[in-house]
């Protein structure tokens, strides 16, 4: 297996962060890409975003410069064709904090049991 489709997922992910960097703070705080996933033919490359605050603006940010960003790709990369980029928000924390509620709520400890001795008369 070829190692070039994590050399240009890491590629992407370098060109996007630097962008994610330069994001307002009013728009979105802290904006992170946590995964970049390219098709088999490298015709897309789907790209996970989260942010502290407001993930939807960051993602919409992002969409705005993707023109600019596939630009600086392909002056780095050399391909036939350059990837679109498509960005997405990542739910996997809200997921996860979610799993951590449900698994809170399973382990809550059972109520100890009351042994009711039953004394006979002699």
């Amino acid at each position: 297996m070829s190692h070039r489709p994590l050399q240009i997922a890491g590629i992407i992910r370098s060109v996007v962060a630097r962008h994610a960097l330069t994001i307002q703070p009013n728009i979105a705080t802290m904006v992170s890409i946590t995964d970049v996933r390219l098709s088999t033919d490298f015709s897309y490359a789907d790209i996970s975003v989260t942010a502290l605050s407001n993930v939807d603006a960051a993602v919409a940010a992002l969409k705005r410069g993707s023109t600019q960003m596939r630009e600086e790709v392909g002056k780095v990369v050399t391909m036939h064709k350059l990837p679109m980029l498509r960005f997405q928000r990542d739910d996997a924390i809200e997921k996860g904090e979610k799993i951590d509620q449900l698994l809170a709520q399973i382990s809550t400890p059972p109520k100890k049991a009351v042994r009711r001795v039953v004394r006979r008369k002699k």
